[in-house]
């Protein structure tokens, strides 16, 4: 927790980088820190990367259908459709299943500590 930051880093980060660069010991444990969970903090900013990503393709996917940019297809007539209804059905269940494995697996405080780690790692 002295090296791991919540979101509150993102406010302040000149802050925190001189609290670990002036207090005794910390400066080695951070590297140490970095060191040791670096790749877990990338492969965890990996996951919820893809994971933006699939919802983000899915909300395209829908809006495009709104929009009548397929020529053959709208949100309704594949609601008709028993393939596109379980389509769209499973792909807004596998992102909410993955968001309450994700949620069960790594709470919240983890998360937000990994995502500032990637992001001070990555720096």
């Amino acid at each position: 927790e002295r090296v791991a930051f919540d979101f509150a880093y993102l406010k302040e980060p000149e802050e925190f980088e001189n609290r670990v660069n002036t207090t005794g010991g910390l400066l080695d444990l951070d590297q140490e820190f970095l060191e040791a969970h670096g790749k877990f903090a990338a492969r965890a900013y990996a996951l919820f990367e893809s994971m933006v990503k699939y919802w983000r393709d899915v909300s395209q996917l829908v809006s495009r259908l709104k929009a009548g940019y397929f020529i053959q297809h709208t949100v309704e007539n594949v609601l008709e459709d028993v393939d596109g209804k379980q389509l769209l059905s499973e792909a807004y269940f596998l992102f909410g299943a993955m968001l309450v494995l994700l949620d069960a697996g790594l709470p919240g405080s983890a998360r937000e500590r990994l995502i500032v780690a990637r992001y001070r790692g990555a720096q």
